[in-house]
């Protein structure tokens, strides 16, 4: 783990991994909303280790959403919905799921 983790953006593009922009992302995504911080940490400490033995040290932007969505899920639906929909590009409510159910939710 010496060496520099890098994130493949979107636009092709590399830079740093930045714990402080995910953290900054995910309390975004908890505004509002009930949570343990300690957990987040908990979460993105756990996911940055994933992926570093998954990735070795050049992760693709969208196997970091990818990997922490599944934790958010369990967490907070609110959270999770408001953190997956920058990623998975949820273009109207009705491509949502309901976390009681299988089906998607109807708008």
């Amino acid at each position: 783990m010496g060496e520099e983790i890098q994130v493949h953006k979107r636009q092709g593009n590399l830079e740093p991994f930045d714990r402080g922009k995910l953290l900054k992302s995910l309390t975004h995504a908890f505004h509002k909303r009930p949570h343990n911080p300690e957990e987040i940490l908990i979460r993105i400490q756990d996911t940055q280790e994933y992926l570093q033995k998954e990735f070795d040290n050049v992760i693709p932007t969208l196997a970091i959403a990818e990997s922490i969505m599944p934790h958010l899920r369990k967490i907070d639906w609110v959270a999770y919905v408001r953190y997956a929909s920058k990623y998975k590009q949820f273009k109207e409510a009705g491509n949502t799921h309901d976390p009681y159910t299988s089906s998607p939710t109807m708008t």
